[in-house]
């Protein structure tokens, strides 16, 4: 009987050994965290936010958008300019966490003012931290702007917008923003599209667990 005792402990000890204490914690208390994929939070509005990481909750997803970049047009006595602006990035990653964990959000502006490139989009939980960067735009007659970009395991960079044709009457539709919002000739539509000739949209950051 000791040396049965004495081999279900040590079986014990190696799977405890080798299991990770949370999985194993939840595992004996006759629970599995699951990720059902349920919106747990959206962050649109241009600022700076904490969520807290709900009971039962060990791992979640999250998508972000970079603020698009402001289009402009101007007709002085210099000659004709436009600049077009581009999307913002996006990003898409799972990240572990723990119950009760505070996790800190940045959501990017998009730009709002003539030469104004979106702001960036974060979230940190823990030691981890993803962002979405903002768009840039074009400036006098055909110098490419960019996309913004996102260092999450799966990126999509912005749409870059091209430059200035006179055929085109000074209207060019904005970069669209990574699997988010697009470019119009005017404004960008959210999250993270450039705009035309007016300013871009801003940035989101979606948690999902």
């Amino acid at each position: 009987m000791r040396r049965y005792a004495r081999f279900i402990t040590f079986i014990a000890l190696t799977v405890a050994a080798l299991v990770p204490a949370r999985v194993f914690a939840t595992w004996l208390e006759g629970q599995r965290p699951v990720f059902t994929g349920k919106i747990a939070a959206v962050f649109d509005t241009p600022g700076t936010y904490t969520w807290t990481v709900p009971d039962g909750v060990w791992r979640i997803m999250v998508e972000l958008w970079g603020g698009g970049a402001r289009g402009n047009y101007s007709d002085g006595w210099w000659g004709s300019s436009i600049e077009i602006g581009a999307g913002g990035g996006y990003g898409f990653a799972y990240i572990d966490v723990v119950p009760g964990m505070t996790c800190h959000i940045t959501v990017g502006a998009g730009g709002s003012s003539d030469y104004d490139p979106g702001d960036t989009s974060s979230i940190t939980c823990g030691t981890t931290t993803y962002y979405a960067a903002g768009g840039y735009y074009t400036y006098d007659f055909g110098r490419v702007c960019h996309g913004g970009v996102s260092n999450a395991p799966l990126h999509i960079q912005g749409q870059g917008c091209g430059g200035y044709s006179p055929s085109d009457d000074y209207e060019k539709d904005g970069g669209g923003a990574g699997r988010g919002g697009f470019g119009t000739k005017e404004v960008g539509i959210w999250p993270g599209g450039g705009g035309g000739t007016g300013s871009g949209a801003p940035g989101g950051v979606v948690i999902y667990y």
